[in-house]
């Protein structure tokens, strides 16, 4: 189980290749297809957290469920009259 420096230490997982991700799911003791799976729905599917990973176990997710992916959050969106859209957002770099 990862501890909060650990956590703390890690990376955001957005911007990571395959190759990198499957390297992490492995010193995470997990067999080398996580890393294809954690990739697809980072990059394919677009969760927003790990825990949203339903096809890794739910012990798993747990313990890796404060591990940033790295997507920024949208706390406000404004549409002006014209079309465009502003947004209000803030990075996981930013705590």
């Amino acid at each position: 189980m990862l501890d909060q420096l650990s956590v703390e230490t890690i990376p955001p997982l957005l911007g990571a290749s395959r190759s990198q991700l499957t390297d992490w799911v492995q010193q995470q003791q997990q067999p080398a297809y996580r890393g294809q799976q954690v990739h697809q729905w980072i990059y394919q599917k677009g969760v927003r957290s790990l825990n949203e990973i339903t096809v890794l176990p739910q012990r798993w997710r747990k313990e890796i469920a404060d591990i940033s992916i790295g997507r920024s959050t949208i706390h406000q969106r404004s549409l002006a009259q014209d079309g465009r859209s502003s947004f209000c957002c803030s990075s996981p770099m930013d705590n």
